[in-house]
């Protein structure tokens, strides 16, 4: 690893000042990535832009019926449930086994980092139940009788999304190593929820658009 320099700013102003400073320089949030990057030397930065303690991009606030997000909120939770996140680095807790998944070790991050990802789901899925009962939503599709139609749309989704996370889980796997058919069936299992709900979310919001705009036209 190269020598580099190595900054922690209190603004955002200042931490764009450092960064245009040097067309060398790269911001880092957890270092999860960039930092054994550069232990291989796959990169060279001259100087480490710490982004870890600006107030500024971390946090949830609501106002006006506007939530924001700072962009380290999500970065801080990592920490809790990545393998070389802080948190999980500096406590012995995170690093233990739960259970074992054929011949994989399933700790404590790894259960934290899965069932952020349902929690966070359900969370949408709630909200937008909420959403469609204030809504008026227009038909846009002819009425069968036998709702055929939704059934076709929730298994072509369905078929889809495990289609498209089978390879995902499968290089998340082998990025381990040897690939194991019980570990793999998970990470199937969770990445096809994971599209399989945002694909859901996504053609729902845009039936319900088109509802909208053919009722203000008609």
């Amino acid at each position: 690893m190269k020598d580099f320099s190595y900054h922690k700013p209190s603004s955002v102003s200042e931490a764009i000042a450092l960064l245009a400073a040097s067309g060398e320089s790269r911001p880092m949030s957890g270092g999860m990535t960039l930092l054994p990057t550069m232990k291989q030397r796959l990169a060279s930065p001259s100087a480490l832009i710490d982004l870890a303690a600006l107030p500024e991009l971390s946090g949830i606030t609501i106002e006006g019926g506007n939530v924001t997000i700072g962009a380290m909120t999500h970065n801080a939770w990592d920490s809790f449930t990545h393998p070389a996140g802080f948190a999980v680095v500096k406590f012995p807790l995170l690093r233990e086994s739960v259970w074992v998944l054929g011949n994989r070790n399933v700790r404590v991050y790894e259960l934290l980092q899965h069932s952020s990802t349902l929690v966070g789901l359900l969370v949408i899925l709630v909200a937008y139940l909420k959403w469609l009962k204030r809504v008026s939503v227009a038909p846009v599709i002819p009425r069968i009788s036998s709702d055929r139609w939704r059934y076709i749309l929730l298994f072509g989704l369905a078929a889809a999304s495990m289609i498209l996370a089978t390879p995902v889980a499968y290089e998340m796997s082998s990025a381990h190593g040897r690939v194991d058919g019980s570990v793999l069936i998970v990470r199937v299992v969770i990445c096809a929820t994971s599209i399989f709900a945002v694909a859901l979310c996504s053609i729902s919001l845009l039936l319900s658009r088109r509802g909208s705009a053919t009722e203000i036209n008609g």
